[in-house]
């Protein structure tokens, strides 16, 4: 059994694409998302993500950058993903992956066509599901 925050952030997790890391989990997964939506701090999502990983909910497994990526079974994503909906929280939390991710993308942009270029295509390569996923997100909210 999940408590109120293993919910939360499982519900949370399923408008990632491709897996995400720990600091995408962060930003996207805490505080309330929604009417009703349970408060979590992005200083618990770490230890939330570790049980989640416990109960074999979530799978970790570092990146070819040597950090941890998180990810949902398909399964599990398509059940969080109807649990996210049911919550009311889809739009809030598929704001903020847009959120995070537009600005990963204005960081990262800059630094293809500079020094540090093979490190920005690995970032944009890794994410590039989620950069995607949010383009998606923007079209759809006909955001920026």
């Amino acid at each position: 059994l999940l408590d109120t925050a293993e919910r939360a952030v499982l519900r949370r997790l399923s408008v990632f694409a491709g897996g995400c890391s720990l600091t995408a989990a962060e930003e996207v997964c805490a505080l309330p998302a929604g009417p009703g939506g349970p408060t979590v701090d992005s200083l618990d999502v770490a230890a939330l993500l570790g049980s989640l990983v416990d109960k074999s909910l979530v799978v970790a497994a570092p990146g070819d950058d040597g950090e941890m990526r998180y990810r949902l079974l398909e399964t599990v994503g398509e059940y969080a993903a109807e649990r996210l909906a049911e919550a009311g929280e889809r739009e809030a939390v598929e704001r903020r992956h847009l959120v995070h991710f537009r600005e990963l993308a204005r960081i990262t942009g800059p630094r293809v066509r500079g020094s540090g270029q093979r490190e920005a295509i690995a970032v944009l390569q890794r994410e590039y599901e989620n950069l995607r996923t949010a383009l998606r997100h923007a079209v759809t909210a006909r955001d920026e």
